[in-house]
């Protein structure tokens, strides 16, 4: 890779901020670099907004559950977004909390989906519609990932950083 003046690689300066620019002339690797940029999270401002709209979710989930058998999707699906909402302005071990919460709800969904579609499914089908098949990549693409923090952060009872 050439660093040139003004220049990383393909990637132009004012592409990229000044701290993204030093992380990646640090690291050789740019999966080092990249990995070290995703850890530093979101900025200030986009989890200050994903966390009022997480939040503002929550609560309507919350105030418009019906007082059917369903209520408990509405409940569960408000937990998901207040649990977003706390993870976006909590720091450290209650951030981990929060987001272990979030990575097991999306876990425990991965495998119903998955068991559903075990018992009483088609192998193949289009993409917008369930299958075992979409079941699995479903699994993989955002089950794993979420145990995966969950066991890597313990809850927020591990190391104070994932």
């Amino acid at each position: 890779m050439a660093f040139e003046q003004g220049r990383v690689g393909d990637i132009q300066q004012s592409d990229i901020s000044h701290l993204q620019l030093n992380t990646l002339l640090r690291h050789p690797s740019m999966y080092k670099a990249g990995e070290e940029i995703i850890n530093n999270g979101l900025g200030v401002f986009t989890r200050t907004l994903l966390g009022l709209v997480a939040g503002a979710f929550g609560l309507v989930m919350v105030t418009t559950a019906p007082p059917t058998e369903k209520a408990i999707f509405f409940y569960a699906f408000a937990v998901l977004c207040i649990s977003i909402s706390c993870a976006c302005f909590f720091k450290g071990r209650v951030r981990q909390f929060f987001g272990s919460i979030i990575g097991f709800l999306i876990f425990i969904v991965s495998i119903g989906y998955l068991v559903d579609q075990i018992i009483d499914g088609p192998l193949f089908s289009v993409r917008s519609e369930q299958s075992l098949v979409n079941a699995i990549i479903f699994m993989v693409c955002f089950g794993v990932p979420g145990i995966s923090y969950v066991l890597k952060s313990r809850f927020g009872f591990g190391r104070s950083e994932p």
